[in-house]
C-alpha cells in the first residue's frame, strides 16, 4: 500500500479512536445520536484525516456491510441510518464505527502481506534458516528478543509492506509484541482479522484516495 495513504488512513484511525490521546469532542453526539461531533477548527492541522472522513460524506453507512452482517440488525434499526460522515457549516459528525471499519480498510488492503507474513514465519525456510532460534507454536511463533535484528530484517526483505504490518500489529493490536523477553507473532488472530473483515464488511464501495 502506498505509504502516504497509509498513513494518512492510520492517522484518521488513530484519531478517531484517541488512541494516542483524547482529540476534545465539541458535543456528545450529533442527530442521529450515532455519530461523534468535532468543531471543523479541529482539523486544522490534521486535513489528512478530514479529507478521509470528507471521502466518506457520500458513503451509507449500511453499506459499509455484508449482506449477512446487515441481518445481525433489527429491522430498522436507527444505528443503520445515514452516510458515513456528515458536516454542517460548524461541526464534522463521524459515525461511531468508522474507526473500526478504517482499521479493516487497511487489513483488507494488506490481505496479501499479512498472508505472506504468516506463511514466512510458520515455513520450514524459516525455522531452517534460524535453526533453534524459532519457537513455532499452533497459534503463534516466536524468537528471542537478542536475535531480533537480523530476523527482522530478514523478513522485510520477504514481506511486502512489512513496516505498515508492524504498525498494525503492534500498535493499532498486540499481535506482534515482546512476552518474556521474546518477539511474538500471533499468527491465528493476524488470519482471524482476514476473516473478520470479509464477514463483516463490503468494502466494494469505497476507494479512499
Amino acid at each position: 500500500m502506498e505509504e502516504n495513504l497509509f498513513n494518512k488512513i492510520q492517522h484518521a484511525i488513530t484519531f478517531l479512536s484517541n488512541h494516542f490521546g483524547n482529540a476534545p469532542r465539541d458535543y456528545g453526539h450529533y442527530e442521529p445520536r450515532y455519530y461523534k461531533a468535532y468543531l471543523k477548527d479541529r482539523f486544522e492541522i490534521r486535513q489528512d484525516v478530514l479529507d478521509v472522513i470528507n471521502q466518506l460524506s457520500d458513503v451509507p453507512f449500511a453499506s459499509i456491510f455484508t449482506n449477512n452482517h446487515r441481518e445481525t440488525f433489527p429491522i430498522g434499526s436507527p444505528f443503520l441510518e445515514g452516510n458515513c460522515s456528515i458536516t454542517n457549516d460548524t461541526h464534522v459528525g463521524v459515525h461511531l464505527e468508522i474507526s473500526y471499519m478504517l482499521f479493516y480498510y487497511l487489513v483488507n488492503e494488506l490481505t496479501d502481506s499479512i498472508r505472506t507474513l504468516v506463511q514466512l514465519v510458520r515455513s520450514d525456510e524459516f525455522i531452517t534458516n534460524f535453526l533453534g532460534l524459532v519457537d513455532v507454536e499452533e497459534d503463534s511463533v516466536s524468537y528471542r528478543m537478542i536475535y531480533h535484528e537480523a530476523i527482522d530484517e530478514y523478513i522485510k526483505a520477504r514481506v511486502p509492506n512489512y513496516g505498515q504490518l508492524v504498525f498494525i500489529f503492534n500498535t493499532l493490536t498486540n499481535y506482534i509484541g515482546m512476552e518474556n523477553s521474546s518477539v511474538v507473532f500471533k499468527t491465528r488472530n493476524m488470519l482471524e482479522l482476514i476473516d473478520v473483515g470479509t464477514t463483516t464488511f463490503d468494502f466494494d464501495g469505497i476507494n479512499i484516495q
